[in-house]
């Protein structure tokens, strides 16, 4: 060619990008025959090599080659296009049944105590601040993903769902608790553990939602079944929680990453 040679065109098109080199296969038609020519053709990006003199029979073969192989990776990518759609799609659906099961948990253990519904709004929160905390930690950060983190925050109202096991008598008595009732009382936490215990051991393979959970254990103060929880008051009247209570506030000045509550 008058202006540059092959390689140079070579070298063009893939300086053009990679949509513009793998959408047009390149093939050598050459008069150069050597070997190190081919390896220096194909090293660049040419998918074949024809030393002159050719065969036409053989050249068209070669061709047809090309463009089915470009026309299999093209329905290959679209393919996989379609997948990823239907995947996230699957996923965005698994998440919402996954939410709305978490949130009809819940409600089933505020059937039994009506005070556990704002409890469990306001200990949601109190996990999102306490995990938003752990992470800032640098001996922690690379443990503690977003996503574990919103697992997290997700799952906690399930720590009171082992008020279901509690009798009503104990659970709905708006007097001083007995020693011994407490005791039934602080039962709930073991009995939703084993709940969800169960549940996962139901599961194979294991899943996030309660594998992750375990991996974070260590990193969080556990209290019932779920994370960094208030623990329970042996007296009706401060179980009752009555009022809304504000969300807590991290002092960083005297005591960093230390919580307190603004009263």
């Amino acid at each position: 060619m008058p202006e540059m040679d092959s390689f140079e065109v070579l070298e063009r098109l893939r300086a053009m990008g990679r949509a513009a080199s793998s959408s047009a296969p390149v093939m050598f038609v050459t008069s150069l025959d050597t070997g190190e020519d081919e390896e220096r053709c194909l090293e660049r990006g040419a998918v074949d090599y024809v030393s002159k003199p050719i065969k036409p029979s053989v050249v068209v073969a070669r061709v047809k080659t090309q463009l089915e192989l470009r026309r299999v990776r093209a329905a290959m990518q679209q393919n996989n296009q379609v997948l990823d759609v239907e995947i996230a799609a699957r996923m965005r659906q698994s998440n919402l049944v996954r939410s709305a099961t978490i949130r009809a948990f819940a409600q089933l253990a505020e059937t039994r105590d009506n005070d556990t519904g704002n409890h469990l709004r306001r200990t949601q929160e109190y996990v999102r601040i306490l995990t938003e905390q752990l992470s800032a930690d640098p001996k922690l950060s690379n443990k503690l993903t977003s996503d574990q983190r919103a697992l997290i925050v997700e799952s906690a109202p399930l720590h009171d769902i082992g008020k279901v096991g509690v009798p009503d008598h104990v659970l709905r008595k708006p007097e001083k608790l007995t020693r011994e009732e407490f005791e039934v009382m602080k039962t709930h936490a073991a009995i939703g553990a084993n709940a969800l215990e169960h549940a996962a051991k139901q599961c194979d393979p294991p899943v996030d939602f309660f594998t992750s959970p375990r991996r974070s254990r260590a990193l969080t103060t556990s209290g019932g079944t779920g994370p960094a929880t208030p623990s329970s008051s042996p007296t009706r009247a401060s179980r009752s929680r009555r009022g809304s209570w504000p969300s807590p506030t991290c002092s960083t000045r005297s005591r960093p990453r230390a919580c307190t509550s603004r009263r």
